[in-house]
C-alpha cells in the first residue's frame, strides 16, 4: 500500500486555492550558451502527454553534456494574498517563495531554483522563472516541479508552519524529455581540425548502467569537413543531401552496435529477455531489436535493417 505523508498544517493540496489564486504559467523556452552567443532550441509538446515537452535541436549542434541547458517561462499568480491568513496556508505575517525543483533519476540529481518571494500585501506577482542545468551534470530526462515554500514565518499562529523551507504545495510539474526513442541516437556537431566528416563516440563503462546520452554514445558531425554543407540539416543549406547524411548515420550506428557486441556476455543478455533499466544503453539497443525489429543475426542483415530504418526517416519518400 502506498504511504501518504502526514502534515500537521494545511498545504495547497488540502485546499481549492490553486483555482482561487489564479495561477498560470507559459510554456518553457529552451536555449544554451556557446561562447558569447545564445542559441535557441525547439520545445515540442508531447501529443500523448500534456505535461511533457521535448527539447530538440534541428541543427544537431547542441550537446547537453557540453553546453548545458537553460529553461525559462513566465509565471503569474493574480491573487497571491489568498494564500495567507486563516483561509490560506500561511500566516498573514509570513513570506512565501516560488521555486522550481528539478529531479533526474538517471542523473541522480535534485536541484532547486528560486524564482521569487512575496508577502500578503502583494496584489499580483509575475516573474520569469529560470532553470539552468549545468553542463555535464544531467543525463536523460528531468522533471520540473514548481512549488510554494515558506521563506519566513514571523507570526504567532501555531496552526501554520514555522520551519523555513517547508514545501506548502505543488503548482504544476513538467516532464522535460531530453532523449526519446524517436531521437534514436544522440547526434551533434563540432568544429574540429580532424579530416574525418564524422565519427562515433563509444565512451561507456557499463552499458547496463550508463545512460544513452551523448556523454557515452553519439554520432558526431564535423563542421570543418569539406562535405559538411552536404550533410548539414540547417534550413538554409541548399547543398544538403539527405542520402549522404542517412549513410553516415547508418554507418555510425552500425559502428556503435559492433562495439557493444565486443562484450559477449552483455550482448547475449541484450539478445535475451532480460529487463534493463529504462534509458540505459542496453535498454535502447534491446528496443531496436524488439520494437524496431532490427535483425542482428549477421553483419549484412544488421546493415540492411539499420539502413531501412534510417533512410525511411531521413530521406524524403
Amino acid at each position: 500500500m502506498a504511504s501518504k505523508q502526514i502534515s500537521f498544517f494545511k498545504t495547497l493540496e488540502d485546499t481549492n486555492l490553486l483555482d482561487k489564486i489564479r495561477y498560470s504559467a507559459g510554456q518553457y523556452a529552451a536555449s544554451y550558451i556557446k561562447g558569447e552567443s545564445e542559441f535557441k532550441l525547439d520545445v515540442d509538446e508531447d501529443p500523448d502527454d500534456a505535461a511533457s515537452v521535448k527539447i530538440k535541436d534541428k541543427n544537431f549542434s547542441w550537446d547537453i553534456s557540453v553546453d548545458g541547458l537553460m529553461l525559462t517561462r513566465k509565471i503569474k499568480i493574480e491573487s497571491p494574498s489568498m494564500l495567507f491568513g486563516n483561509d490560506g496556508i500561511a500566516d498573514a505575517d509570513s513570506i512565501l517563495g516560488l521555486a522550481v525543483i528539478c529531479t533526474s533519476s538517471v542523473s541522480d540529481r535534485l536541484e532547486t531554483f528560486n524564482i521569487c518571494s512575496f508577502g500578503a500585501d502583494e496584489t499580483s506577482i509575475e516573474y520569469v522563472g529560470k532553470v539552468n542545468l549545468s553542463a555535464g551534470k544531467y543525463r536523460g530526462n528531468a522533471i520540473l516541479k514548481t512549488v510554494l515554500y515558506l521563506v519566513e514565518n514571523r507570526g504567532k499562529n501555531s496552526g501554520f508552519p514555522k520551519q523555513s523551507g517547508t514545501i506548502l504545495g505543488e503548482l504544476d510539474r513538467v516532464n522535460i524529455i531530453l532523449f526519446d526513442n524517436d531521437t534514436l541516437f544522440p547526434v551533434y556537431e563540432v568544429q574540429s581540425e580532424e579530416p574525418s566528416p564524422w565519427w562515433a563516440i563509444c565512451e561507456w563503462t557499463n552499458i547496463e548502467e550508463d545512460p544513452f546520452t551523448s556523454e557515452f554514445v553519439a554520432i558526431v558531425i564535423n563542421k570543418s569537413s569539406k562535405i559538411y554543407p552536404q550533410i548539414s540539416l540547417k534550413e538554409n543549406s541548399s547543398d544538403f543531401n539527405p542520402g549522404y547524411l542517412a549513410e553516415i548515420m547508418s554507418s555510425a550506428i552500425q559502428t556503435i552496435i559492433e562495439k557493444i557486441k565486443e562484450s559477449t556476455t552483455q550482448w547475449n543478455r541484450i539478445m535475451s529477455d532480460v529487463t534493463f533499466a529504462n534509458g540505459t544503453i542496453a535498454h535502447m539497443v534491446q528496443y531496436m531489436r524488439t520494437t524496431l525489429e532490427w535483425d542482428f543475426s549477421s553483419p549484412n542483415l544488421m546493415a540492411k535493417s539499420i539502413r531501412s530504418y534510417v533512410y525511411s526517416r531521413v530521406v524524403p519518400q
